[in-house]
């Protein structure tokens, strides 16, 4: 909860300032998220995956025309989680990157992913972002859709 806060705080100072077009990044996301059926190994008995449904805010900056440094906070199952990443831009509207998740408990883990920015109606800074990721430590696969804002 407390990450919550901070982040909350942080956008709100920085949503006040002049930034150049195109050049700020703002969103939100909702996805879902599944873990894999671990059978039996050894001693171990067999555990069953799980689904959760996640709640995203990003605020990301571009270095260069196709080159976004991102932080993201993440809501599920009463813990918040703290992602840093970058994302590339193979073309205009499709991005691949990747980024550490730090947890509140836990291990982190290295996290890579895809996505697409597609224009929201006639606007031309607000788009809509499917998207798609893996968990590579954490074998937590996510895929959602979100709102973005490009300031």
């Amino acid at each position: 909860m407390k990450y919550l806060f901070l982040v909350f705080t942080m956008l709100t100072s920085l949503a006040f300032g002049q930034f150049e077009v195109g050049a700020t990044l703002m969103g939100g996301s909702l996805s879902v998220s599944s873990t894999a059926d671990i059978g039996e190994y050894g001693d171990y008995d067999y555990i069953e995956g799980g689904t959760t449904t996640n709640l995203d805010l990003t605020y990301g900056k571009f270095l260069k025309e196709n080159l976004l440094v991102k932080g993201n906070l993440k809501y599920a199952n009463e813990a918040t989680n703290i992602m840093i990443g970058v994302d590339y831009f193979v073309r205009d509207n499709i991005y691949v990157g990747g980024g550490y998740d730090i947890p509140e408990e836990g291990d982190g883990s290295l996290t890579i992913g895809a996505g697409m920015l597609n224009p929201f109606k006639e606007s031309s800074n607000v788009y809509l972002n499917p998207n798609v990721s893996y968990g590579l430590d954490s074998e937590l696969f996510s895929l959602g859709v979100g709102l973005i804002l490009l300031f």
